[in-house]
């Protein structure tokens, strides 16, 4: 769940910080954030990469967390990849729409 959070978070933090200083509202902000956390692809890749190259392979005495690694990511990549969507919704069902915007493009 810490893995969750943190993934979640240093998305929302770091993309959305920026979106900010860039002039973007708190709601627009918050929607780039959230949108940055559905990198579910990119972090499968990495983890099948290490998982090849041996980072996963445990030694005699491993911690649990060591143990479950991979699975952790595995599972952090599905999650997010599956709530971005869910999440940007609710950001974009309650913006304002500004008479510039146009509904059919």
């Amino acid at each position: 769940m810490c893995l969750l959070i943190a993934a979640f978070a240093g998305k929302l933090i770091g993309a959305g910080v920026a979106a900010r200083c860039m002039g973007l509202t708190r709601q627009e902000s918050a929607a780039v954030g959230v949108g940055m956390s559905a990198r579910g692809a990119v972090e499968l890749v990495i983890a099948d990469i290490a998982l090849e190259a041996g980072l996963f392979d445990m030694a005699v005495d491993t911690t649990p967390v060591i143990e479950h690694m991979f699975s952790a990511v595995f599972i952090m990549a599905v999650v997010t990849t599956l709530v971005t969507p869910v999440l940007l919704k609710r950001f974009y069902s309650s913006a304002p729409i500004d008479s510039t915007t146009r509904l059919d493009e």
